[in-house]
C-alpha cells in the first residue's frame, strides 16, 4: 500500500488534495496532527488515515474498498456533500465526524459508518439506505436518523454508545440497542414525522429509551429494557420480551390492529391519563392522572415476600419530594430501601428501613429528597439470605425551573471557564475561533457542571465561540479570553 504524506512547512498548515486515482492506484493518505487538507478528488481503493483535519468533499467514489478513519484527535468534516457510496467512515475514539449538509445519506452495501467517537449533525437529516448502516459505541447527534427498509445490518448501539436525534426516529429495518446503549428522541415535533417510528424488521430494545413525541410501532418489538414515552404510543405488531419496561407519561397508550404483547416479567404503565389500553389491561390505578403513582402488577407482586399496597412520590415543594408506601404480609426481610435512578438502569439506595416481620398494615415514609437528584423511584425488598426483589418504579419530575444551559466567568480567566447544563447526560463542548476552526472538542457525562481548561490552540485567541450541544440542542456563546 502507497502511502502519500504531506510535507508543510511551519508556516503551512493547509493543503487541498486534488486526486483521481487510476484503477490500479489504491493509496494511504495520511493528514498529519496539527495540519489540515481538503480533499476533493475521486476515491478508488482510498484510505485516508486522518490524525489532523480533513476537509472531506469527493467528486467520485470508485472500487469498494474506500476508507476514511478519524484517529484520536482526528476530525473528518463533510461541508455539503448530501451523500455518499463504496466508503466505510471509520471514527475510532476521541475522533471527530462533523456531517454539515442539511441531508445527508449513505447509499449502497459498501458503505456505512463505524463510530467510536463523536458524530456532529445536529442539523442535518442522516438516512441510511439499503444496504448501509452505523455501528455506534461513542456519541451521535443527529436531528433526524433514517433507517431505510432492506437494510441487512441495520443500526446496531453498541456497549455505552449514545443516539440523540433532535426531532424523529425512523426504523424501517433491523435496530438493536445494546443494554448499554442510551437513544434519546428529543422533540418536540408536530404532524405525523415525530418522535420514534418503527415499521418494518426487527426493533430490539435492551438498553434505555427516552422518547418526547409520538411513537409508532408498527413491527414486532423485543423490549428487554427501558423504553420511556413521553406522549403518545401506538402499538400495532407484538411486543415481546423478558423484563422489559415500557412507560406512557402524559400521553395516550392504545394498541390497535394486531398490537398485543407478551414475554416474562414485562410491565406497561400510563401514567397521568386515565382508562387507556395499558391501564385497563395491566391493573394499574385507572383513576389516577395527576401523580405518578404505580400499582403493582397482579402477578408480580405475589411473587415477593411482602405486599405492596401503596407507593407513591409526594410533592414537599418545588425543591424537595418524600416517599409514602404501604405494605403487608412481611416476612423473613432482612431490609426495605428506598432507591433512585437517572437512568432507568443504575440505583443508588437513598434511604433504608427495618421492617416489620408480621402481617398487619405497616406505613413508611422517608426523609425529604432533592427532587432534581433522581427521575426514577423504586423500594429494594432485601430478604434474609441477601436476595432482593423489587417494587415497580415511581417516575417523579421536579416542578422547579431547569437549568439553563450558561458559560461562565465571561470573559474567561486563566483560560479556563465553567460549562452549566440542564441535566447530566452527555454533553459536547466545541471551542471554535473567529473564522470557524474546531479547536477542541469534549465530551461530558455525569454531572451539570464542568471545568473546561483551554487547550494552547484555544488559548491564544482574544474572541471564540463556545458550541454546547446536549440532547439534540445546540448552544453558542461568544466567549472573551483574557
Amino acid at each position: 500500500m502507497k502511502h502519500i504524506y504531506s510535507k508543510l512547512s511551519k508556516t503551512i498548515l493547509t493543503l487541498v488534495l486534488t486526486l483521481s486515482m487510476a484503477a490500479a492506484f489504491a493509496a494511504t493518505i495520511v493528514v498529519p496532527a496539527g495540519t489540515t487538507q481538503t480533499f476533493t478528488g475521486s476515491m478508488n481503493g482510498t484510505i485516508f488515515e486522518v490524525y489532523g483535519t480533513l476537509n472531506f468533499t469527493p467528486s467520485g467514489f470508485n472500487g469498494s474498498n474506500n476508507k476514511v478513519i478519524a484517529f484520536a484527535g482526528g476530525i473528518v468534516t463533510i461541508p455539503s456533500a448530501t451523500s455518499m457510496q463504496n466508503v466505510v467512515l471509520d471514527i475510532r475514539k476521541d475522533g471527530t465526524l462533523n456531517i454539515k449538509a442539511t441531508n445527508f445519506s449513505m447509499n449502497n452495501s459498501n458503505s456505512g459508518i463505524i463510530n467510536n467517537g463523536i458524530i456532529n449533525a445536529a442539523s442535518t437529516t442522516l438516512t441510511f439506505k439499503s444496504g448501509t448502516g452505523l455501528q455506534n459505541s461513542g456519541t451521535v447527534n443527529a436531528g433526524t436518523l433514517i433507517l431505510e427498509s432492506g437494510a441487512p445490518v441495520g443500526i446496531l448501539q453498541q456497549n455505552t454508545g449514545t443516539i440523540t436525534v433532535g426531532q424523529y426516529f425512523e426504523n424501517a429495518a433491523n435496530y438493536e440497542n445494546a443494554a448499554s446503549g442510551t437513544i434519546n428522541v428529543t422533540g418536540p415535533c408536530s404532524g405525523l414525522r415525530c418522535g420514534f417510528t418503527t415499521k418494518n424488521g426487527l426493533f430490539k430494545n435492551s438498553g434505555l429509551m427516552d422518547i418526547t413525541g409520538a411513537v409508532n410501532i408498527d413491527a414486532n418489538m423485543e423490549l428487554n429494557g427501558t423504553m420511556r414515552v413521553t406522549g403518545d404510543l401506538s402499538i400495532k405488531r407484538t411486543v415481546s420480551g423478558i423484563n422489559g419496561k415500557l412507560h406512557v407519561i402524559k400521553g395516550r397508550s392504545e394498541m390497535v390492529g394486531d398490537g398485543h404483547y407478551k414475554g416474562t416479567n414485562m410491565q406497561f404503565y400510563d401514567y397521568d391519563t386515565p382508562g387507556n389500553n395499558f391501564d385497563s389491561k395491566t391493573a394499574n390505578n385507572q383513576s389516577e392522572d395527576q401523580y405518578t403513582v404505580v400499582a403493582p402488577p397482579a402477578a408480580p407482586a405475589a411473587a415477593l415476600p411482602l405486599r405492596f399496597i401503596s407507593f407513591q412520590a409526594v410533592t414537599y415543594n418545588k425543591f424537595s419530594v418524600y416517599f409514602k408506601f404501604t405494605t403487608s404480609v412481611e416476612s423473613a426481610l432482612s431490609s426495605l430501601q428506598l432507591q433512585g435512578s437517572n437512568n432507568g438502569k443504575n440505583y443508588t439506595i437513598i434511604e433504608s428501613f427495618k421492617p416489620h416481620n408480621q402481617n398487619g398494615i405497616f406505613h413508611y415514609t422517608s426523609a425529604h429528597i432533592d427532587a432534581s437528584k433522581y427521575t426514577s423511584y423504586r423500594i429494594a425488598v432485601v430478604n434474609v439470605d441477601g436476595q432482593k426483589e423489587y417494587s415497580n418504579i415511581v417516575f417523579y419530575k421536579s416542578s422547579a425551573a431547569s437549568v439553563e444551559t450558561s458559560i461562565y466567568p465571561n470573559p474567561v480567566t486563566n483560560a479556563t471557564f465553567n460549562v452549566k447544563v440542564s441535566s447530566a447526560e452527555p454533553a459536547i463542548v466545541n471551542i471554535y475561533s473567529n473564522d470557524g476552526k474546531l479547536l477542541s472538542n469534549t465530551v461530558l457525562k455525569g454531572q451539570q457542571q464542568y471545568p473546561i481548561k483551554m487547550n494552547a490552540a484555544a488559548a491564544k485567541f482574544n474572541l471564540l465561540t463556545v458550541q454546547v450541544i446536549q440532547k439534540g440542542k445546540i448552544h453558542s456563546f461568544t466567549v472573551v479570553n483574557n
